[in-house]
């Protein structure tokens, strides 16, 4: 069972003193591994998401932020979000950081008034850039050049010159975001009672759960819990724990384990109706995906 702390993403820096990491993407993978396509997370780090090619849609809240080629979009910390959707030629670089690489150190001026306002003061969310402006343009060139020193390979002896990039990205972001036209406010209660909700759903999918089970976490009604989900999500409850069971039993599909276990690990009794669910959400039944994607032919399929 996966732990409480598995839908905040915990970034696996390549140089844990030097917190900074760009995630490639395309419609197959992403490298380093990271959460992907329609798996909702959140976490600490500031985000700067660059569209290298083809259409994308990043949800945040309940804004849906389509990006294409060449366009920047922009997610603060601690907001649940993902790339909904992507175009089979669509690719993207997630730029992540600390925001305290911003402050220079805890306190300072530059904290007091430039980082923490925007970050913990709720003055911005989510919102796209477009090459439009010179200001755009050259925030967008500066993810470009950290972007390329990342898929090089080339950061060893570049940290610095990666921080400054950062922190000019980060200046001219905050100096014209009135300019930008693009604030949108999230319900940061809202974002917080989901969070609940999702935390407990990872810790207790395996259970037999009730949509009441599932209000309780965030000790609101069923009524509003069913709207959060909706607003945010843009699925049911039900359907988001189901869809997370499914997605938790393809890497156990990975394992040497029985279907009929894996039935039962993910919250079934009946594996008949795993296996049913299963194929309505990705297509083809637990076997046919062992036969697909793994090489193994003794793996017992029951």
């Amino acid at each position: 069972m996966k732990s409480t702390s598995q839908l905040q993403e915990i970034n696996h820096y390549q140089d844990q003193d030097f917190p900074v990491n760009v995630y490639y993407s395309d419609i197959h993978s992403m490298q380093p591994p990271g959460r992907w396509l329609r798996d909702f997370h959140w976490h600490d780090e500031l985000q700067f998401t660059l569209v290298l090619s083809g259409t994308l849609t990043m949800q945040v809240d309940n804004l849906s932020l389509p990006g294409q080629a060449g366009d920047l979009i922009f997610v603060n910390t601690s907001l649940i979000h993902a790339v909904t959707q992507m175009s089979e030629d669509g690719s993207y670089a997630s730029l992540n950081f600390p925001y305290r690489l911003l402050a220079f150190f805890p306190g300072s001026r530059m904290d007091q008034d430039y980082v923490l306002p925007y970050t913990a003061g709720g003055k911005f969310s989510a919102f796209s850039i477009h090459p439009e402006s010179e200001w755009q343009k050259e925030l967008i060139g500066l993810h470009k050049k950290i972007t390329d020193l990342f898929l090089s390979n080339q950061v060893k002896g570049n940290e610095y010159s990666i921080c400054i990039k950062i922190t000019s990205m980060w200046n001219l972001l905050i100096s014209n975001f009135h300019s930008s036209g693009n604030s949108t406010s999230i319900n940061l209660l809202r974002q917080q009672r989901l969070q609940s909700i999702l935390l407990f759903i990872y810790a207790h999918y395996a259970d037999d759960l009730q949509l009441s089970d599932l209000a309780a976490s965030a000790n609101i009604s069923v009524g509003e819990c069913c709207r959060i989900f909706q607003n945010i999500l843009h699925t049911t409850p039900y359907g988001y724990l189901t869809n997370y069971r499914i997605q938790t039993s393809v890497s156990l599909l990975h394992r040497d384990l029985p279907i009929s276990q894996i039935a039962g690990l993910v919250g079934y009794n009946q594996v008949s109706n795993y296996i049913a669910t299963f194929k309505r959400i990705i297509g083809c039944t637990p076997a046919q995906y062992r036969k697909q994607h793994l090489s193994k032919p003794d793996i017992p399929s029951s």
